[in-house]
């Protein structure tokens, strides 16, 4: 064999040689990826079963509903439960509060919740203002509680924008700041007994009170009038119904359309919401207790505040709150509608319970600066205010005049069920404490009167 034909063959072989290498690699190649879509397809199908097994089990829920298979008068919103991934929240979650952070805050938004103590509270807000020298804003906008992403950046804008230190008021489903890029305020806002709140908004609807009732509830329609509180409840009319309970939920919820429908998740999501985003929620009952926390927890804008509350009480301005009551409603009527409330109070509760902590927290360590002030300077101080208080008007009070027929675009216009119409207005009465001259006295030594009889000033 010749040496050409030696090298011919040789190259053969190595080429032979290559060409199983490559087969033998594509080979491999294909089987892998064979074994990996079989595996997949696998996995795919029996998570297909197991899931099929659960709803056969009962696990799982298929239904399907149909708008006339519910009737409103046997839904019981009460009884709706969601499962959470986290345990409920606590009152004491998040305590006790790092004052350190809070007194440093430049800007606070009050979130006003109608028929909730708020011309008091304002009242209280426009004094500290001028003696703690902060910028007070409170917005026109009083109807749109639950608004579009423009109209929460404009609300954004109008705070970032406003010199501070500032604390803006407005009644408005809370807003989560940092979801638009914004720091986030501090957030307050002042809750009622849920129960004693509804009545109270059924009744200034109809009826006003001593300082609107002459000018803007005399056209009171007879129609809208003649329902009482006892048969708006038992009727189970829209006003009172099922469908209108979420009345203090949303306003700690949030913006979402679940924060509006009667449900576990909005009620949790509320409570997540004071835990995180509120620096303080008072409560109308015990207003004594909040303004004391809020010296502590806001001394920049809240500092004096419970003499500013004691000289509103001596001057006798919120005699003109009292609301002019209609019938008393029936024990039955307010048991029926307090369970219909029961979301609205395990809220109420939980606040409560809260504010207690804090309260404590305080008492134990006072910040400093807050509230200690000379008892003999306290009370001259106390004598001018009452004096300049006696002379307030309805303009200085901040109240807005709105009849139960006002078409204006800052009214909600709701039916109730005989198809009328009425207006829901937002201007707000409050309980305050009644403090005779003993319980005035203890508070200027600086004790705290817990004990005050509350009397409706609607």
């Amino acid at each position: 064999m010749s040496s050409s034909d030696m090298r011919l063959e040789v190259t053969w072989q190595l080429v032979l040689k290559k060409l199983a290498k490559w087969n033998s690699t594509v080979s491999l190649t294909y089987i892998r990826r064979y074994y990996q879509t079989v595996t997949a397809v696998s996995l795919i199908a029996l998570l297909l079963i197991m899931s099929m097994l659960n709803l056969l089990r009962g696990k799982g829920h298929l239904v399907s509903v149909s708008a006339d298979s519910i009737a409103e008068s046997s839904v019981n919103f009460s009884s709706l439960s969601a499962k959470f991934d986290l345990p409920p929240p606590k009152p004491d979650a998040g305590l006790p509060i790092n004052t350190d952070e809070t007194s440093q805050s430049n800007k606070v938004i009050y979130n006003r919740i109608d028929k909730s103590g708020t011309r008091t509270f304002l009242y209280i807000i426009k004094k500290l203002a001028l003696r703690n020298r902060f910028n007070h804003i409170s917005s026109d906008i009083w109807a749109a509680k639950y608004t579009s992403n423009d109209q929460q950046k404009d609300m954004i804008t109008e705070v970032n924008t406003s010199p501070s230190p500032l604390l803006y008021d407005r009644p408005v489903h809370y807003i989560h700041f940092p979801r638009y890029g914004a720091n986030q305020p501090s957030w307050i806002s002042l809750v009622r007994d849920p129960l004693e709140r509804f009545v109270s908004l059924f009744y200034y609807k109809r009826y006003g009170d001593v300082r609107t009732r002459p000018k803007t509830f005399k056209n009171a329609s007879i129609s809208m009038v003649k329902h009482t509180f006892d048969d708006c409840v038992l009727k189970n009319r829209a006003e009172c119904s099922t469908k209108n309970v979420m009345q203090i939920i949303p306003y700690f919820c949030g913006q979402g359309a679940g924060c509006r429908i009667p449900n576990r998740w909005a009620l949790e999501t509320a409570k997540r919401n004071i835990i995180d985003n509120f620096v303080v929620v008072g409560v109308l009952e015990e207003l004594n207790t909040t303004l004391f926390v809020l010296q502590n927890v806001l001394p920049r804008f809240f500092k004096g505040a419970e003499d500013a509350y004691i000289s509103l009480l001596l001057s006798g301005v919120v005699r003109g709150y009292s609301s002019f009551a209609g019938e008393v409603p029936s024990e039955a009527a307010m048991s029926k509608m307090k369970e219909r409330l029961t979301l609205e109070y395990e809220l109420y509760y939980f606040i409560k319970e809260r504010l207690e902590l804090m309260k404590q927290q305080f008492i134990v360590y006072p910040l400093q600066n807050t509230i200690l002030v000379n008892s003999h300077s306290r009370e001259e101080s106390l004598t001018d205010e009452v004096n300049e208080d006696t002379h307030v008007t309805s303009e200085d009070d901040g109240d807005r005049e709105t009849t139960p027929d006002d078409k204006g675009s800052d009214t909600h216009g709701n039916e109730n069920g005989d198809g009328e119409k009425f207006s829901i207005v937002d201007e707000d009465d409050s309980k305050v404490d009644n403090l005779n001259t003993d319980s005035v006295n203890a508070s200027q030594d600086g004790d705290e009167n817990e004990q005050a009889q509350t009397t409706d000033e609607e």
